[in-house]
């Protein structure tokens, strides 16, 4: 009996922790998206930042020298590396700052997913 009585302590315990720090995170203040809180606690798109993320695709798009499909899975192995699977295709870019090329890597943006990054040019073959 006593066990059980321990188990059940436990259990309940444990089960109003979990509901305290549930309660926090249900309480706490979420997080800004930009824009402007209006009287009723209700929060407007920031229209500024929405018409110049359109802008910057539209330039990145006229930016693009070629296309590429990956004939072969890639894995990025750091932060700035993409990550494809083969079929994949990639609209390449300039770099932002013409430095940070390597010979045998490309700098470009997933079509299927807007990643953007840099990859190994022998994994992918160019579209005509």
């Amino acid at each position: 009996e006593q066990g059980a009585e321990q188990g059940a302590e436990q259990g309940a315990e444990q089960g109003a922790e979990q509901g305290v720090e549930q309660g926090a995170e249900q309480g706490a203040e979420p997080e800004s998206k930009g824009g402007l809180v209006t009287s009723n606690g209700l929060q407007e798109p920031d229209t500024k930042r929405q018409s110049t993320e359109v802008t910057d695709s539209k330039q990145e798009s006229r930016n693009i020298l070629f296309k590429v499909v990956a004939t072969h899975p890639y894995q990025g192995e750091d932060e700035d590396e993409l990550t494809f699977e083969k079929g994949a295709v990639i609209a390449v870019i300039p770099y932002d700052d013409p430095e940070d090329e390597e010979e045998g890597w490309l700098n470009g943006t997933i079509e299927a997913t807007g990643q953007t990054g840099i990859f190994p040019q022998n994994f992918t073959k160019r579209q005509d």
